[in-house]
Order: structure tokens, then sequence, then C-alpha cells
């Protein structure tokens, strides 16, 4: 800016410097990336799909240095999870259609036969405790395998992290009307672009300073003449230049 103060005998020009501009960058970059072909524990019918469960490589738009070989080694824990996936498909499944067609056939053959001996009914209970027992086998060894699997991806996660990169495996409920046991999991991916330096498309440590060069006015208080001059030279004086 330009501020001009004046007199009736001088005049003086004061020239300020154009302001700083800096460009901040976020240094710390937070992401959230999804493990594909997960599956809920407590629904065998969940587990259809054929999608093995992988680290979605593609969440990152701008991933550090070494999220391949991160990749690599996560996934090649989570091939546990695929097992348990196929394990809990098949007999999870099985287990549960046996339930599910014993308690059916006895109310079936309870209003069919006329002479059903229904003094055998006590005894029910016993009939079934086979079915739940293998069933509860099932399901406690797909989840047992689900969080052996998640707690070596944790662990690849500490070996991994350093150098400004952190990796972190969480989960969150799983949704809708699912008990609060049943969890998805994903993993935390946080860069510090400060350090890590050879990630692609990261910022420079350093932001750039960009100041603009100051313009100085004559560097005197020259005489103030009301009357404009001009020599043989072409020379103007003072008053003439702030008239221009």
């Amino acid at each position: 800016s330009l501020s001009v103060e004046t007199s009736p005998l001088s005049a003086t020009v004061i020239v300020i410097p154009h302001s700083i501009s800096i460009i901040a960058y976020e240094y710390n970059i937070k992401m959230k990336v999804a493990i594909k072909g997960q599956f809920n524990s407590d629904n065998p019918y969940s587990a259809c799909g054929n999608e093995e469960a992988q680290v979605d490589r593609t969440a990152l738009l701008s991933p550090p240095r070494n999220w391949n070989t991160f990749c690599d080694a996560a996934d090649e824990a989570l091939k546990s999870v695929t097992a348990a996936k196929k394990f809990w498909k098949v007999f999870g499944g099985v287990g549960m259609v046996l339930i599910f067609a014993l308690i059916i056939g006895v109310n079936i053959l309870m209003r069919v036969m006329i002479d059903f001996p229904f003094r055998l009914a006590m005894y029910m209970p016993i009939v079934f405790i086979p079915f739940f027992v293998f069933y509860l086998y099932v399901y406690c060894a797909t989840r047992s395998k689900i969080n052996s699997a998640m707690s070596d991806v944790g662990n690849i996660c500490t070996q991994y992290s350093g150098n400004g990169v952190q990796y972190r495996v969480s989960d969150e409920h799983w949704g809708g009307c699912n008990k609060p046991h049943v969890r998805r999991y994903f993993i935390f991916v946080t860069t510090d672009t400060t350090l890590d330096v050879e990630s692609p498309g990261s910022f420079p440590s350093n932001p750039p300073v960009v100041a603009a060069e100051p313009v100085y006015a004559p560097s005197s208080t020259q005489a103030f003449d009301n009357q404009p001059t001009s020599g043989n030279n072409g020379s103007t004086s003072l008053f003439d230049q702030l008239k221009m």
C-alpha cells in the first residue's frame, strides 16, 4: 500500500512492503482402509461369497513408501480369515440346518402321528444336545481363527510402522440388528509427510515462503515546488511526478 503525507514545504512518500504469503500443508494424513472379504460370525450364510480377505490396496491415493510390502504381509496373515470363512460356511451352515430340521421334524411328527408317545417329549432336549454342541464348537473355532488372524495383522502393523508411518488395526460394530460382539475390522493409516519423504505425492518438508519484492519511492524528502518545472534535459519536479 502507498501512503502519502504532504505539507506546504515538503512531500514524503512511504512505501510499505507487501504482506508475506505462506503456503501451509497438512502434514498428518489419517486414512481408514477397509479389509475386504469379511463375514458375519453369527450368520453362516454371510460367508457364502468367494471373496478372499485382503486389504483394500486402492483406498489410498498417496500411499506410504512401504504400502505394498505391508499389504503383502497383511494379506498373508488374512488367509486365516479366508480359511475360517470357508470353515464357517460349510460346518456352520450344516449345523444350523440340522438344528432347524430336527425342530421342524419333531413338530411334524407330533402332529401327524396319532399314537405319538408324548411322554418321550421330556427327553427331546437330550436329542438336541449333540447338535448344539457341534454348532457351538464350530462357532467358537471360527471366532478364534478370526481373532488370531487379526492379532497377527496387528503385529504386522507394529512391525511396519515407523519413519512417519503408523498402521493400526481397529474394529467397529458390524451394523444392523447384529449383536455388539459382531465386529468389522479395518486399518488406520497415519502418514506424517514431513518424515515419509519418499511417499508418492507427499509434500515438501519445508513449506515455501513467497514474498513480493518491495518497491521503494524516492529515498529522501525533497523540496515541494508547487510550480511545474521542466528543464532542457526533460527532468521534472517532484510536484509533476506526484501529479502523474
